[in-house]
């Protein structure tokens, strides 16, 4: 029973998560009017405009603000009309991958693991067993 009770969120991580939301949805509100202004002759219906930013919260759960921002101003960038947000997804740029992640994602080849012993076997010959 008492495992339930911590897989529940608290009600402060609720409003937590709620208020993150909500800021979510009026920077996305800020960046659709923004949108908006670059293509004064097409008004989008209200409803266009809900559908869009639900697709366009969505992406942002998906790759985080910052790649987002950079695919939107992309597409309005490249776009004669107001961009979808296919259009805009197309445009997401990949990952940032640090080499330390990139070195962790590579799987060991062989040749790596017995330079890896080789290392260790003189490291043992030229500092005893204490050292590893």
């Amino acid at each position: 029973m008492e495992q339930q009770n911590q897989a529940r969120p608290t009600e402060s991580s609720l409003e937590t998560s709620r208020k993150l939301h909500e800021q979510r949805l009026r920077w996305l509100a800020r960046k659709m009017a923004e949108a908006q202004a670059r293509f004064p002759h097409q008004e989008l219906p209200e409803i266009t405009k809900k559908v869009y930013l639900v697709d366009w919260l969505e992406m942002v759960r998906e790759v985080g603000e910052g790649r987002f921002e950079i695919a939107l101003k992309r597409a309005l960038r490249q776009g004669k009309f107001f961009p979808t947000p296919g259009a805009i997804h197309e445009l997401i740029p990949e990952p940032i991958v640090s080499t330390v992640q990139k070195y962790e994602q590579e799987p060991e080849t062989p040749e790596f693991k017995a330079a890896r012993e080789a290392f260790r076997e003189k490291l043992k010959e030229v500092c005893g067993k204490k050292a590893l």
